[in-house]
Parts: C-alpha cells; structure tokens; sequence
C-alpha cells in the first residue's frame, strides 16, 4: 500500500502547491487515525490462528494448546465480532479525521494558509470514507494471514496498486484534482476490501 500512498502525493504535489500541501496535511493526519484500528489485524492474525490450531482438526479434535475444540462456529464468530469493533473504530477514527480536517481550530494549527485549509476540507470526506476501507481491508488481511488464506494477496495488492496508479494516471488526465487524488485513494483501499 505504501506505492498506492506515494503515488497519490506524486499525483497531488503536481496538481499544484496549494493542493500538494493540502494532500500532505491530510494524508499526515490520515495515517495517524489509520494506525489505531491497525492492532485489530494484529490481534485477527493470532486469535484466528489459535482458534484454528495450525491444520485444520476434525471437528472432534481438542487442540492441546488451547484446550477446546476446534469449532468452525467459534471461527465465524470471532471474525464477526472482529469486524464489528474494527468497523466501530474505523468510523471513530473517521470522525476524528473529519474534525481534524474540517475544525477551525485544528486547521489553523496544521496550516496558516486560509487556501490550502480550505482545500483541505473539500477532501474530508473522502479521508472520512478512506478510513472506514483502510482499517476493513487491513482486518481482512489480518484473518487471511491468521487462517493461513495467503495466496491472493500478492495478486490483490499487485490489482489495488494497478488500480490506483490507473485512476491517478485519469485524475492528472482528466484534470481532477486533489479531490480525484482522494477518490483514486478511496477506491484503492475499497478494492482491496472487495478483494478478500
């Protein structure tokens, strides 16, 4: 993912100044918000591991480590509750996004250019949505790492990366703009939700 971000502050710095600087307070903030929920891949790839006990056992196994039974049931449960928390800490994590890039106060202390925060609120909601995909796709990699389900995920980054370069390559075409920098970000981290 770290190509799909450089190539989008690529695609933002020359759309112009006031948009690159824009892009950089954004994008800064983004990726502090975006950090939080990360965790939750972490914790994914190793419940999901345990709870599975390596190969998969026979219903009727008890796996010696953890002491209960391997349980298909247990598994769909804990992904569901996995992506509960991680949905709810994603839109809080958006919210906090959207206050940082639209709140008076917060824009004056990340930039003293009234142009660039005024720019930067025009792509608040596509940093708002982009947080809530990020955190979804980064907990789906967590699970598929955990169940030991890895082979398409060099496919999916290789087709997200594709895809964003793709739609940027559109965006300075086309003339969009930072806010067709955030869309191209937005779709980015969406197709690789889409993809697990």
């Amino acid at each position: 993912s770290l190509i799909g971000y450089i190539s989008a502050t690529c695609t933002a710095g020359l759309c112009g100044t006031v948009p690159g600087a824009a892009h950089q307070v954004a994008i800064s903030v983004f990726w502090v918000a975006s950090f939080l929920p990360e965790p939750m891949s972490t914790a994914a790839q190793a419940l999901v591991a345990r709870d599975l006990g390596g190969p998969l056992p026979s219903e009727k196994e008890v796996d010696s480590r953890n002491g209960h039974r391997f349980s298909p049931r247990r598994i769909r449960m804990l992904t569901r509750a996995l992506y509960s928390i991680s949905f709810s800490m994603s839109l809080s994590m958006a919210l906090v996004t959207g206050l940082a890039l639209t709140n008076s106060a917060s824009l004056r202390a990340l930039s003293s250019d009234p142009l660039v925060r005024s720019t930067i609120k025009t792509i608040a909601p596509y940093a708002m949505i982009s947080q809530v995909f990020c955190a979804m796709s980064s907990l789906s990699e967590g699970i598929c790492v955990g169940a030991g389900r890895v082979r398409h995920l060099p496919t999916l980054m290789v087709a997200s990366t594709l895809l964003i370069r793709l739609t940027l390559k559109v965006v300075l075409k086309q003339e969009l703009g930072l806010i067709g920098v955030w869309q191209s970000l937005t779709l980015f981290f969406a197709s690789r939700v889409l993809g697990h």
